[in-house]
This record gives C-alpha cells, sequence and structure tokens, in this order.
C-alpha cells in the first residue's frame, strides 16, 4: 500500500549514512557498498536511487571521484580525479518511488594495488546525491613488477645512503692520502733527479752551452729543493703514524695472548676466542701492511 511504501522509505532514510542524502529529496546508494576486483575487471553495480519529493525527478548522469586509502600497502591518500559514467538515456523516478540502475564498470588498467574510495555523485533533475563505494584493488602482474621496482629502488637508495654516511663516497681517508702525495712528490723528485743526470750527460756530450746547462741546472735544483723541503714536512708526519702502528699492532698482540690465555684456562668458550682471535689477527694483519707501506716511503725519502 501507499503507506507502507512511504514507511520504508522513511525507514531507508534513517538507515543511510549522512554523506549519502543530498538536496530535494533525493536518496542513492550503490550495493554492494564493498568490492574486490583485479585491474581490468568488468564488475557489475547496483545504483538504487530513491525519490523522496512529491515530484517526479530524472537521473540524468553519473559522476565519480575516486580517492585513494592505501597504495602499495602504504597509506597514501591521493585524488586520482573525477569520472563521468555516461548513461543511455535520463532514468525516470516517480515521487516517492526508486530505480535501480545496473553499470557495469570496466576497473582501470592501472599497476597498482590498494585501498580506495569512490565517491559517486548521482545527477538528477531534482539535485544531487551521493553515495560511497570501498573497492579493494587486488594485485596483478603488472603491479607486482611496478611494486618490485619501487622496492629495489627503496632498497639501492638505503644502500647508497648507507655507504655515503659510511665515508665510502668522501675522500681518502688520512693513511691513503698521504701516501699518494708522498708518491707524487717522490715520483716528482726521481723525475727531477734523472732531468739533472741527462742534463750532464748533453754537457758531456757537448751537445748544450755552458750557460744554458747552467740556466736548466739552477731550475732543477730549485725544484728538487722545493720538492724536498715538501717531502721532510710530510717525514714527521709518517714518522709519527708509523709510530702510533705499531704500538697497535704491540697492543693487538698482548690481546691475543691475552684471549688465547682465558681460552686455555677455560675462562673463555672456543667458538667465542676463535672469532676474537680471527678479528684480532686480521686487524693486525692489516696494520702490518700499512706500517709496511709507510717503511718503504720512509726508507725512500731518508735515501
Amino acid at each position: 500500500s501507499p503507506v507502507s511504501e512511504i514507511r520504508a522509505a522513511a525507514l531507508l532514510v534513517l538507515l543511510l549514512p549522512i554523506p549519502m542524502l543530498a538536496s530535494q529529496g533525493v536518496v542513492a546508494k550503490i550495493d554492494p557498498p564493498y568490492l574486490e576486483a583485479v585491474p581490468g575487471q568488468s564488475v557489475d553495480l547496483r545504483l538504487i536511487v530513491m525519490n523522496l519529493g512529491s515530484s517526479e525527478v530524472n537521473v540524468t548522469g553519473l559522476r565519480v571521484f575516486i580517492t585513494s586509502e592505501e597504495i602499495f600497502l602504504l597509506p597514501v591518500r591521493t585524488d586520482f580525479g573525477e569520472y563521468r559514467l555516461p548513461l543511455e538515456e535520463p532514468v525516470r523516478v516517480p515521487p516517492g518511488g526508486r530505480v535501480v540502475i545496473h553499470k557495469a564498470v570496466e576497473v582501470p588498467s592501472v599497476p597498482v594495488f590498494g585501498r580506495f574510495v569512490l565517491r559517486v555523485m548521482v545527477e538528477t533533475t531534482g539535485g544531487t546525491a551521493l553515495s560511497r563505494l570501498r573497492v579493494r584493488l587486488r594485485h596483478s602482474s603488472a603491479s607486482l613488477g611496478v611494486f618490485a621496482f619501487l622496492i629495489l629502488s627503496m632498497v639501492l637508495l638505503i644502500y647508497i645512503s648507507y655507504r655515503i654516511i659510511r665515508g665510502r663516497f668522501r675522500r681518502p681517508g688520512r693513511f691513503r692520502q698521504m701516501v699518494e702525495e708522498v708518491d707524487a712528490l717522490l715520483a716528482e723528485r726521481r723525475r727531477v733527479i734523472e732531468l739533472m743526470r741527462g742534463l750532464e750527460e748533453r754537457r758531456r756530450g757537448g751537445r748544450i752551452g755552458d750557460a744554458e746547462f747552467r740556466r736548466l741546472r739552477r731550475e732543477y735544483l730549485q725544484t728538487l729543493e722545493e720538492v724536498s723541503s715538501r717531502l721532510e714536512t710530510h717525514l714527521g708526519s709518517l714518522r709519527s703514524m708509523l709510530s702510533s702502528i705499531e704500538d697497535e699492532i704491540s697492543r693487538l698482540r698482548e690481546e691475543v695472548n691475552e684471549i688465547r690465555a682465558r681460552m686455555e684456562s677455560g675462562d673463555m668458550r672456543r667458538g667465542e676466542g676463535e672469532r676474537l682471535l680471527e678479528e684480532r689477527s686480521s686487524m693486525i694483519r692489516s696494520l702490518e701492511e700499512r706500517a709496511g707501506i709507510l717503511r718503504e716511503r720512509i726508507m725512500e725519502m731518508e735515501s
């Protein structure tokens, strides 16, 4: 009966969320209010439109606003814009009545997965009504590929940041920098000395005049003096560094002896002791290698 229909309509209004209510007595609801789909899939939606007014209205169009709640397992809120769903012809809704609009919607083939909210605005001659649809977009092969690429990019970014923090991309360490500077100076000294020897040979062979010989010799001696002065400055630093390294090697060797003694007495477990011995031995080998490099450079500088 008309009375029962009006009561049913009033009850439905009370049960609907407030955002579904619109101006001039037009109410819309999507059934089901939640669905799961994969990109490219076609889904059937039931849009229920109720006219609570006293005049007939026509549904003229649908507008969909898409917002993300979660993308790639991350809580990301992004507006994906507005889309129109065309109607073949206006749909008539009598006063106090309702219609069900069946709509087949194809999910866009997007390479993402996550949770989205679709706000569907129903446009009618009697006003607009708003309804919501929550969508869980499941993963596809394309979205998994994009997700794997993002994970690899994030891992690479973390690794690069770690390398930067660890100083891998910074200037060489003090030891390496000093050795490189000394090597460059020693190479320059050898070059100048070789030039001076060649100059003496050319003079003895009569291939150069006295004036030119004296001028070049004076230039070479000046360069040699400058290089020797810079080497002398580095010599003290290299000796100090060598002394510190030798002290550290002695300390580590004492720790090795202590670890072995604790292992023999049972004060330290063998597994832990062997691990500590390997660590100390590795440090000693590295320091001895550096000490050998420094001794070679010091001997050449003093010769």
